[in-house]
């Protein structure tokens, strides 16, 4: 018998501890998915009230962090197939039904407390979101 088999047994069974102790679950995707919400909702308020420059820094941040927003995305994906029920052909109807309610909670929890201010230091509130998002 060959020795491969028992270091490639334990390699696979080291992996899988580290991928499931590394795992995001559906309530940090859900944080995470806010976080870009914000970032798009505070852009938006940035340029379109007080006509300060934000959406391009924020579409640069996004892009820079496609891959945590994907994972997010597949994460919830994951959790509504397997702890909800749905199927594969109801995911795009559940992802937009989260982006809708994230739009609304920024709208009702964040909204009220963006100003001139916060425009300005736009960039220092995407370094903080950077900083709380789970890879």
């Amino acid at each position: 018998m060959s020795q491969f088999p028992t270091p490639l047994l334990l390699f696979f069974a080291l992996a899988a501890i580290s991928f499931s102790a590394n795992a995001m679950n559906d309530k940090e995707a859900y944080r995470n998915l806010m976080y870009f919400q914000t970032a798009k909702s505070e852009s938006e308020y940035c340029e379109n009230k007080l006509h300060i420059q934000a959406i391009p820094q924020q579409t640069k941040w996004r892009n820079l962090h496609a891959a945590v927003m994907a994972r997010s995305i597949g994460t919830l994906e994951q959790h509504f197939i397997n702890d909800k029920g749905a199927s594969k052909k109801d995911m795009p109807a559940a992802i937009a039904a989260v982006w809708k309610k994230l739009e609304e909670v920024d709208k009702r929890e964040l909204a009220s407390t963006r100003t001139y201010k916060t425009c300005l230091k736009f960039p220092e509130s995407l370094k903080f979101y950077e900083s709380q998002l789970v890879k």
